[in-house]
């Protein structure tokens, strides 16, 4: 499409907004709010359809949930900064970014997966598996973070961690988990805040901006993170 990422950016983020509450937006409410010519937004509104992220029927665009994953993912590729673009979505289309981020990546993942130990019910946002890792990932979409709370957040994430590799020990748990006794089980935290990847108390705090090369170094990182290795019993 021959238009400038700049423009194409503006009115992706546009239509993310303008959907919040709703799954339809006039066209030309888009074009007001983005400050484009109509006719722009057409043609992109177009485009966007050819690639099945969203429906236009004038005058309206129609964006499921789904749809605006892909409209996200859209934004990043013309250049969008993770941590701007994320500002635009629900907490748990964030959590949908994150595993997308993690395929990418060559991870196999569930979102928002639920399970019960000692009668309490857990829910973690996001398991990845690839080989022998299997990461226990709590997302927050905090742009600042007192210290207080982020130490509650490691606390209790490792109560999930703890909890589901006891589950998985029992063989209590669904076998969609790819689970077996060389799997190393990690917890991770992935926030919006652009900074550096930090390890506290033993768990990666990890920007969602810098995933990819959190996972291409984090060989390196295995001996400072806490990990679990299931032990299954007869």
């Amino acid at each position: 499409m021959n238009l400038q990422p700049r423009t194409l950016l503006q009115i992706i983020l546009t239509i993310i907004d303008a959907t919040k509450e709703s799954s339809n937006v006039l066209i030309t409410r888009i074009a007001d709010v983005a400050r484009c010519p109509l006719k722009t937004v057409e043609d992109t509104a177009k485009w966007l359809e050819s690639k099945k992220i969203l429906t236009f029927e004038h005058p309206m665009i129609e964006v499921k949930r789904e749809g605006r994953i892909g409209l996200a993912l859209e934004a990043l590729n013309s250049g969008g900064d993770p941590e701007v673009v994320c500002r635009h979505l629900g907490f748990r289309e964030f959590e949908d970014i994150v595993a997308e981020a993690f395929k990418l990546n060559g991870f196999q993942t569930l979102t928002r997966y639920t399970f019960k130990h000692n009668e309490r019910r857990y829910e973690i946002d996001i398991l990845a598996f690839r080989g022998t890792r299997a990461f226990c990932v709590d997302c927050k979409q905090w742009r600042r973070v007192a210290r207080s709370r982020l130490k509650e957040a490691l606390r209790m994430q490792m109560k999930r961690v703890e909890a589901l590799t006891e589950e998985l020990q029992s063989k209590r748990l669904e076998s969609s988990i790819s689970i077996n006794e060389e799997t190393q089980i990690l917890p991770a935290i992935l926030t919006l805040v652009d900074t550096e990847i930090k390890i506290i108390d033993r768990v990666p705090i990890v920007p969602v901006t810098k995933l990819g090369r959190f996972l291409d170094e984090f060989d390196f990182h295995l001996d400072h993170l806490a990990h679990f290795k299931v032990k299954f019993r007869n």
